[in-house]
């Protein structure tokens, strides 16, 4: 059974389209979708194409100096694989149903190095995505007090899930709803 590397799906002999360094089997469609160019990162052909990838967030681009969810400069692979082997990276667990990514900013304007890990089914798209969260282990009780105080100064709305501070009795973005709908 062979998976194509951009969509994670199975695909079979008879169609896949093998990239010409390190043969990996993809999709027609998915071959075209990434500009008819290797889709595993850190391959030749992938990095001959001037992909680069952001360590913090794990997101891939082509032709972008910087992420667009952190907007920290990307890096080759190598690069990558170098710093994140470079430090001891612990997860750190999260509250109840806060958002990994919210998470991982704080920590980041906190001084904290904070990054994010995708899991499969699809990690391209946040279609079924698993973010966990990682810190350096030096700074794993900072970054846990940091957590703790972030969880005890916000909540989320009970409808819509955006982030309140904890004495806020209303949400402005359902109250601009209720507005619109009226």
């Amino acid at each position: 059974m062979m998976v194509c590397p951009y969509c994670k799906d199975v695909v079979s002999e008879v169609d896949a389209i093998r990239c010409p360094s390190c043969e990996a089997a993809h999709h027609s469609d998915c071959w075209v979708a990434h500009g008819e160019t290797c889709s595993v990162y850190g391959c030749e052909a992938y990095f001959s194409e001037a992909v680069l990838g952001c360590p913090w967030c794990e997101e891939v681009y082509q032709g972008r100096r910087n992420c667009m969810v952190c907007d920290s400069p990307l890096m080759s692979p190598q690069q990558c694989l170098a710093f994140v082997k470079s430090y001891d990276w612990v997860p750190m667990p999260l509250c109840g149903d806060a958002d990994a990514l919210l998470a991982a900013g704080y920590l980041r304007n906190s001084g904290v190095l904070a990054r994010l890990s995708k899991k499969p089914p699809i990690s391209m798209y946040p279609i079924g995505q698993v973010l966990s969260l990682w810190v350096v282990r030096e700074q794993e009780d900072l970054a846990k007090r940091l957590m703790r105080e972030l969880f005890e100064r916000f909540t989320s709305c009970a409808h819509c899930g955006h982030v309140l501070f904890i004495d806020e009795q209303d949400c402005s973005y359902c109250a601009a709803e209720k507005e619109v709908d009226r």
